[in-house]
């Protein structure tokens, strides 16, 4: 089982991933700014990157699962969702370019 990392990650902090993709069209600056906002949420390390492991809160939102029952192989195929660059971690354009598309 993959085990969060950092406790500061939570869905509260997140927010609805959900709201994002309803409530604002996928090209429009709003859409860019609640990406943004998603993005440095999940960002708690402030890499300017995101690995996998900072995904769950995510994954477990968008999935309607439970952070325990994650493994470390759904979090790795979730994350080459993100991974257009292949480089293992998700850049803030990959984010929001492919949470357009999502």
């Amino acid at each position: 089982m993959l085990i969060p990392t950092d406790s500061r990650i939570s869905s509260a902090r997140i927010g609805r991933w959900s709201t994002c993709l309803c409530f604002a069209s996928l090209s429009s600056p709003a859409f860019g700014i609640q990406c943004g906002e998603k993005f440095d949420a999940l960002d708690v390390n402030g890499s300017g990157v995101l690995e996998p492991e900072q995904l769950i809160p995510i994954i477990v939102e968008l999935s309607h699962g439970h952070k325990w029952a994650l493994t470390e192989e759904h979090v790795l195929s979730f994350t080459a969702l993100f991974d257009v660059k292949q480089n293992n971690v998700i850049e803030r354009d990959e984010f929001r370019e492919r949470a357009a598309v999502t």
